[in-house]
């Protein structure tokens, strides 16, 4: 055979004959050299895909586990090792349909099982579960230290009814408006040290309390003079009204104690603004104006 083919062209036709039909059809002789160089011989010949493929179907007769009809399926798909089970159906409603009435049978049969059994031995499961246990969570009933309030809670340790009566007891909402870390605002630091600078001569009191028992921002002792700085948290109940009243009866208390040993104390509204220079500046003016028109002169520099 390849005798004959190596003395004609590759673009000649030779016939041959369908295995699997039997119908004759014709190839070109490079076509076959291809195929004697991949295999050594020519062996089968198909006319088609079709009839190659027809060949290799290793389909079976079996019948469906549901409905009994004759239907062919592949050999594989039933002897594969991944499937489960060797059922075979001829539709989806048929798989489904069966696989639901298994599902049932087996939840039946563990029913019947259960109801066997006694009442002990169902309360010990097979699988492992876990089980959250509730501990006692038993209320203390206490009475708040700064609203005298009844509450419970859980802990033994708690004093207060809220974080809010907290914070007002311990007189944490004083340093509220301040920077982290200190005990006086921004504004009173940079009225200090523009005064000390200004004034080094003159003798100037910051945080006095030692003169009205109250605490007085800026005292001036040789003009009889004070200076309050007050935010926001003096007008308004910010903390509640309770420490409003506290703050405001503290004040009262301050002009009272401050006439009686004749010192002008002057109150500057700070309001609810951040500070600022631009407000720094008009403040120390204002001060700087009263401090002139007592002592009659000119700041010495």
């Amino acid at each position: 055979m390849q005798d004959i083919i190596n003395g004609l062209k590759n673009t000649e036709l030779l016939s041959f004959e369908c295995t699997f039909c039997g119908i004759k059809f014709n190839r070109k002789v490079r076509d076959v050299k291809m195929t004697l160089r991949k295999k050594g011989s020519i062996g089968k010949s198909f006319c088609s895909n079709a009839c190659s493929n027809k060949t290799r179907d290793r389909k079976i007769n079996t019948q469906c586990t549901l409905c009994n009809k004759d239907i062919k399926i592949r050999y594989c798909e039933i002897n594969s090792k991944y499937r489960k089970t060797k059922n075979a159906f001829c539709s989806r409603s048929c798989a489904a349909i069966f696989n639901n009435k298994g599902r049932k049978r087996i939840i039946a049969h563990k029913c019947k099982q259960i109801k066997q059994k006694p009442a002990l031995k169902t309360l010990k499961p097979k699988t492992c579960i876990t089980v959250k246990i509730r501990r006692n969570t038993s209320f203390f009933e206490k009475v708040c230290i700064n609203c005298s309030t009844h509450y419970k809670t859980k802990s033994k340790k708690s004093n207060y009814c809220s974080g809010r009566c907290r914070n007002l007891n311990l007189k944490l909402h004083t340093f509220a408006h301040k920077s982290s870390g200190r005990s006086r605002s921004k504004i009173e630091e940079y009225l200090e040290q523009k005064l000390i600078t200004d004034y080094p001569n003159l003798k100037i009191k910051f945080n006095d309390k030692d003169t009205v028992y109250y605490e007085l921002d800026i005292h001036i002792p040789d003009y009889n003079l004070a200076f309050e700085l007050n935010g926001i948290f003096h007008y308004l109940p910010i903390y509640g009204e309770e420490t409003l009243k506290k703050t405001q009866y503290k004040d009262q208390q301050k002009l009272l104690r401050c006439k009686e040993k004749n010192i002008d104390l002057h109150v500057i509204n700070l309001g609810n603004t951040r500070f600022s220079k631009e407000r720094g500046d008009i403040i120390y003016k204002t001060i700087t104006d009263i401090i002139k028109s007592r002592s009659g002169q000119s700041r010495t520099v």
